[in-house]
This record gives structure tokens, sequence and C-alpha cells, in this order.
């Protein structure tokens, strides 16, 4: 009898030590093997997003850096069409007169070769 009280006495607290034991051993392995390998996986997870979010960023910006710079440049062609008509303009005045001046020197020429050859001067 007194070896069945021992028993019944030390059988729970063996039980106890037993758990504690797997379940300590459970924690570990745990903490060993499938902490390190949910933090890769998180951490090449978070990588990925990150990656995402900075393509669309960079793709975001690009069409509103293209936008912008269509906008300004129709704007700069819209403000200097005027001024290009001008210039435009201008150019065919120029080139009028040039070429009137270069009638005038060529009659010029004309007229002293005729001077010359009637009054008999050679130059």
């Amino acid at each position: 009898m007194s070896s069945a009280i021992g028993l019944t006495s030390l059988l729970p607290t063996l039980l106890l030590d037993v758990t504690g034991l797997a379940f300590a051993t459970a924690i570990g392995v745990l903490g060993f093997l499938v902490l390190p390998r949910k933090r890769k996986q998180v951490s090449r997870q978070f990588d990925t997003r990150l990656d995402n979010l900075c393509s669309g960023f960079k793709e975001t910006l690009t069409q509103q850096l293209d936008h912008a710079l269509d906008h300004v440049t129709t704007e700069i062609e819209h403000n200097i069409s005027p001024l290009l008509g001008l210039c435009r303009q201008q150019r065919k005045q120029s080139e009028r007169r040039l070429q009137k001046v270069q009638e005038m020197r060529a009659e010029l020429a004309r007229l002293e070769s005729d001077l010359r050859h009637q009054f008999g001067t050679t130059p």
C-alpha cells in the first residue's frame, strides 16, 4: 500500500515534468526551425511589395514628367509662334531687298561699262 501511495504521488508530478519537457521541446523546435523560416518568408514578401511599390512610383513619376514636358513644349511653341511668323516675314523682306541690291549692282556695273565704252575710258 505504501508503494501505491508513492506511485500515486509521483505519477502526477512525473506527468507534469514530461508534458513540461515536451512543451519546452516544441517551443525550442518552433524557435529554431519555424520562426527563422517564417521571418525569411515575411522579409521576401516585404521586399517584393517594396519593389512593386517602387516600380509603380517610378512609372507614375515618369508619366507625370512626360505629361508636364509635353505641356511645357506645347506652351512654348504656342508662345513663340507669332515671333516665328514675324521672323519668316522679315527674312522674306530681307531676301527681296538683297535680290534688289544685287540687281541694282548688276545694273550699275552694266551702266559703268556702257559709259566707259561710250567715252572710251578704261579703268
